[in-house]
């Protein structure tokens, strides 16, 4: 109706060839609408265990809403992960190295804290609204900026900001890492172990160990009903499909291509990730800990060879709401 609205509105404006040009572009505009419509109602009815995956991109933000059959997930029972770094190895050039903002119920939490994560995340919060944060091993890229965030709380606390002690998880397999995780009162380190889960705020973690030369955790998160898994860092292994299964998001490393072997390094390649996705049932598959060489589409294709539902290349400032 509105369209039809518009289109007699032009006879009283336009010349007749601008209103011809004009009324292309607006059947244009329409054409579009409906035939994302029907993609949406197919989809829909094509999946009915999952739901729909809804994305709304502004500004290289991209939301992603699940819906059911039944009803739209209300926002506050939401978890939404935001990419802070998503770079193996090293940050991009403006870019950072693993980092991950987790929110739920106003409660923050960061899985990783990699180089230049500290800085990027600022974008976001202030490092003192933070109220946990969760490292899955001790390597450089995933660890980087847990010593400059303590420096930042620390001038907070001298500059008037509340005073709290911030909590840091992380395994002891590697305990004078561990220890690095105190830091006066600032920061405590909290130990987790891969055979009893852990509550932090409206979470709940688990973990199981993977294959990388430090040794590393894989995280199953989950709220609400609601489950995210991150891989960490580590070489194809069977039991991460089992770990992962049923993930409404499953943040997978990709540091390699296809047709190259990551195993000796610790890593997988993007068609391991959609191998694991696919033997997860995950619903959506985001690659990650991305390399610094080649075409990164072409990860999203391979692993879109194994894995058929949706598949995402982490982006800086990415959001997911799941």
């Amino acid at each position: 109706m509105l369209l039809w609205i518009m289109i007699i509105n032009l006879q009283l404006i336009f010349s007749e060839k601008l209103k011809q040009f004009v009324f292309f572009m607006l059947l244009v505009v329409y054409y579009n609408s409906l035939k994302m419509s029907i993609m949406f109602y197919n989809k829909f009815q094509k999946d009915e265990k999952m739901g729909i995956m809804v994305y709304i991109e502004r500004n290289a933000r991209l939301t992603v809403g699940i819906l059911t059959k039944k009803r739209i997930i209300n926002r506050s029972d939401w978890m939404k992960l935001t990419v802070i770094g998503c770079w193996g190895g090293y940050p991009a050039k403006n870019e950072a190295s693993s980092g991950y903002l987790l929110e739920c119920d106003n409660f923050k939490l960061l899985i990783d804290c990699g180089s230049g994560v500290l800085s990027r995340l600022q974008n976001h919060l202030k490092p003192e609204d933070l109220d946990a944060v969760v490292l899955s091993h001790y390597h450089p890229d995933h660890v980087a900026d847990i010593g400059v965030l303590q420096h930042a709380l620390l001038i907070g606390s001298f500059l008037g900001n509340e005073k709290k002690t911030l909590p840091i998880y992380g395994h002891t397999l590697d305990f004078a890492e561990f220890e690095k995780l105190t830091y006066k009162d600032i920061t405590t380190g909290i130990e987790y172990t891969e055979d009893k889960p852990v509550t932090i705020g409206p979470f709940t973690f688990t973990f199981m160990k993977t294959i990388h030369p430090a040794p590393c955790f894989a995280m199953r998160i989950e709220s609400g009903g609601k489950t995210i898994v991150y891989t960490g860092d580590t070489a194809y292994m069977d039991e991460l499909s089992e770990f992962a299964s049923d993930a409404n998001l499953l943040l997978c490393e990709s540091n390699f291509y296809g047709h190259m072997d990551g195993s000796g390094a610790g890593h997988m390649t993007s068609r391991d990730a959609g191998r694991v996705a696919h033997q997860a049932d995950a619903m959506l598959l985001m690659l990650t800990h991305l390399p610094h060489f080649g075409d990164l589409s072409q990860l999203k294709k391979e692993a879109a060879e194994i894995f058929k539902r949706e598949i995402a290349i982490a982006k800086s400032d990415m959001e997911f709401q799941l």
